[in-house]
């Protein structure tokens, strides 16, 4: 939706303190975005030092880390629906070639498509588990951000529903371009359209709120 405003944007927090936060805490968000870097093209550590030289208080602010958290979760969770049905193509098509071996009497084939069928069933699960390991640090160390601060809290609750509002966004268009039953494809939209409403209402009361403070 594009309804939230940049960071920069945005006035500065005060205090060196509540701008760059704790050591370990910065050190812990810049490991975890140079760790689940999904672009290899990208240098992330360019960014980091770019980042560190320009501005220590801007850059590396509690907002600026929640934006940069939230864009890393979405992107996490999106490679994961995108490999989800990558995977389930693969097993279908490995189905397929199982049950034409039946059907030609071949044993040997039979089994030795049903272990590529096994090992890529294992290959997913695994996959699954460690992308819902990541995203799910992700969202620890936006909590962890956000801390006790109401306006961080605030800012976050904004940000994460935007980052709904897309993903249910691309999971609809993901499932129209995979060619997906009708009733998964409806299911999605109606998703789709609740992530909207709720979008909506969070930047509303937010944005009232700005104003009521001005």
């Amino acid at each position: 939706m594009n309804k939230i405003k940049s960071f920069y944007n945005f006035q500065s927090e005060k205090s060196l303190h509540s701008l760059v936060g704790d050591q370990h805490l910065i050190e812990e968000r810049i490991a975890y975005l140079m760790n689940y870097q999904l672009d290899e093209k990208l240098n992330f550590m360019d960014k980091v030092k770019n980042s560190l030289s320009k501005n220590l208080l801007g850059s590396l602010s509690n907002i600026k880390m929640i934006d940069d958290l939230v864009d890393k979760v979405e992107e996490l969770e999106k490679h994961t629906l995108t490999k989800e049905y990558d995977y389930e193509d693969e097993i279908d098509k490995i189905e397929i070639k199982v049950d034409q071996a039946r059907r030609n009497t071949n044993p040997s084939l039979t089994k030795t498509l049903q272990r590529q069928r096994e090992r890529k069933i294992e290959e997913y699960s695994t996959f699954m588990e460690l992308q819902k390991t990541r995203i799910k640090k992700g969202i620890e160390l936006i909590e962890k951000t956000v801390g006790r601060k109401k306006r961080r809290d605030e800012y976050a609750k904004l940000k994460l529903a935007d980052k709904d509002y897309e993903l249910a966004e691309f999971s609809y268009d993901l499932a129209k371009k995979k060619a997906s039953d009708p009733e998964e494809i409806s299911k999605l939209k109606a998703g789709l359209e609740k992530a909207r409403i709720e979008t909506e209402r969070i930047v509303k009361a937010y944005q009232a709120k700005a104003n009521s403070n001005n």
